[in-house]
Order: C-alpha cells, then structure tokens, then sequence
C-alpha cells in the first residue's frame, strides 16, 4: 500500500478504533489518551501513513494542566497566583491553553489521593505543578505523569522530572554580600529551613556568605517565618540583642520581620537593615523600598513550557534549570550604626 493510498479508515481498522479518533490523535486533540495516541501512531507509521500534515508546530493547540496547592494562594494575589499567571500567558504564546487547579488540603494529604480532574478527564495531557505539594500526592501522582511533569519553583529528585528554580544560592549569595559591602558583620537570616527547598538552598547560601568572608553566624538569628508545614506564623519572635542586618528568605518574611522591629520601635534602615528575596510583595508598603534579588517568572514560565516541549521528544531525559536574575537595590540598607 503506498503512502498516498492510506486512509484514515485503514489506520482506524488496525488500531480498532473510530475514524474520529484516529484524527484526533494524528492532529493532537484532546480527548484521546495518551497511550491511544501512541498506538495510532505507531499504527500509522507501519501503514506509511503521510503525516506531514498532521506534524506538530510548536504551537499545538491543547490544554496544559496547572497544579497548585491552596496553601501557596492568598486571596487572588500572591507569589505563586502571579507565577500562574506568568505561565498562563507564555502558554497562549506558544498557542496553548491553561486549566487551573488548586488543591485543597483534604485532596494533599488524603491516604489514598486521586489524580487532577485535567488529568482524569482527559483535558489536560501535561501538566506544570507550581510549588511543591504532599509527597503521598506527588508519589501517586508521579505513577501516572511523571514523564510529563515540569515542577516549577521546585525538584525532587525523587523522580525523573523536569524542573525550573530561581537561582536560590547565587541570589541569597548576593543578597548577603550586599550587607556586607554596606559595613555589616553582624547579619541574622530569616526563614524557617523545614519549610521549604527553596528556603534550604537560601539558608546554606547565607550561611556560605558568612563563612567566606570570615563572620560568624549566630544560631539566636536564624528566625523562623512560617511553620513547616509552609503555613504562616503570626509574627517573628526577635532575640534580645540584635543583629544590624537580617538576609531574609523572601519578601514575605521580610514584612513579618518589619512588623516585629516595629513594634519594638525600630527603624529600617536607620536601626535594622534588611535585603531579601523574590521581589514581589504585593501591595505592602515595604515592596517599593526593599533590596531584593528579583525574581525572574516571565523567564521562569517561558523555560518550564520550554521543558514541556522538550518533554515531547525526549520524556525519560529529566533536567533542571536554573533562572538568573538581578539583585534589585532599594532603600532598605545602611552602613551600621553600632
């Protein structure tokens, strides 16, 4: 049978499924399973099927499932709510499409979890899971999309997933030395280490920092901001005697950390200084006058669709990427007083 000879209906015979589906999956539309679209292409490819008009842009017109668990989500705005919207848009870009689904507590932490409804219904065939969610949920997860998974703003090397991270140590890294170009030597970090991989990777750069430039890190100034289970604390509990700079991990807990020194009367940055991290801090008055490495989500949420491309053609080569940025300099460091 030659290639310009084969018909829809000889692959759909083979494969014992409808002609309709058959286009479908040539053409990349949702609605058929992934392990279908596999065996009609296989099917397709040993009829000498033409596919040039069926080969896929790299703008295929699909869904893209988004994970996100309701603890990251704060009343319409925050960090990760900005970072979907990042991906959202790069994915219209690129000709695709989002669904949004938030996981609530009960769904993470259930003994014998379920898959995302994108996944179940067959909307989504990818998805992007933004932070990182319950391990029960991600392990059972994993057995079904692991191969198709792009965790964004975090990795587990549990798995054979992609990811995309800001550059944590470098710009913590940064962040610190900033302090101590400014005349600092008693520096203090803010940042609960059990919470997060992120707050991990900032914490060992600060403490790094320290260490090649001959200071001495005080354990009394490491400072929780959350509890470990990521939730928010109601306030930072300040030690007796202070440093003159506090490193914090990110700019929310930053803005906890101001609320602290201000109730005890203390200025920044005349009395405490203070650099930090993310760069987003929506509508707190300390956003337009902190120093901050800047996180980079248009860069973020282009490279994790990137990875889902790449994830097309090469599913089992997991890689992590690491996104630069700038340390953005502000008004909230001073030479020390003291």
């Amino acid at each position: 049978m030659s290639r310009n000879s084969v018909k829809l209906s000889d692959i759909a015979q083979r494969a014992g499924v409808s002609t309709v589906t058959v286009s479908n999956a040539l053409a990349g539309r949702k609605g058929v399973s992934r392990q279908m679209r596999e065996k009609i292409l296989e099917t397709a490819s040993e009829c000498g099927y033409d596919m040039s008009r069926y080969e896929k842009k790299d703008n295929p017109q699909e869904t893209i499932g988004v994970l996100v668990s309701d603890r990251y989500i704060r009343v319409g705005m925050s960090f990760y709510w900005e970072m979907y919207q990042k991906v959202a848009f790069c994915l219209s870009q690129y000709g695709m499409y989002s669904t949004l689904e938030i996981l609530n507590r009960e769904e993470e932490t259930a003994a014998k979890p379920g898959f995302p409804r994108c996944l179940e219904s067959g909307q989504a065939d990818q998805l992007i899971i933004i932070g990182r969610i319950e391990k029960t949920y991600l392990d059972r997860l994993m057995q079904k999309a692991e191969g198709r998974t792009v965790l964004l703003d975090f990795r587990d090397p549990d798995y054979n997933c992609s990811s995309v991270l800001s550059n944590n140590g470098i710009g913590m890294y940064r962040a610190v030395q900033y302090l101590i170009d400014h005349g600092h030597r008693d520096i203090g970090f803010v940042g609960t280490m059990e919470a997060s991989g992120n707050i991990r990777e900032r914490f060992f750069a600060y403490r790094k920092c320290l260490e090649d430039n001959q200071l001495t890190l005080h354990p009394e100034w490491i400072l929780n901001d959350r509890r470990t289970d990521n939730e928010a604390v109601t306030g930072v509990e300040l030690p007796l005697r202070l440093p003159t700079a506090f490193a914090c991990s990110s700019d929310y807990a930053a803005s906890i950390l101001k609320e602290a020194l201000s109730a005890r009367n203390l200025r920044i940055p005349t009395d405490i200084s203070l650099t930090s991290y993310d760069d987003y801090l929506y509508g707190d008055p300390l956003e337009k006058k902190l120093t901050t490495f800047h996180v980079d989500m248009v860069k973020m949420a282009e490279k994790a669709v990137q990875a889902l491309l790449r994830n097309r053609k090469s599913p089992n080569r997991a890689m992590n990427w690491y996104v630069d940025s700038v340390l953005v300099e502000r008004e909230s460091v001073a030479p020390p007083i003291r």
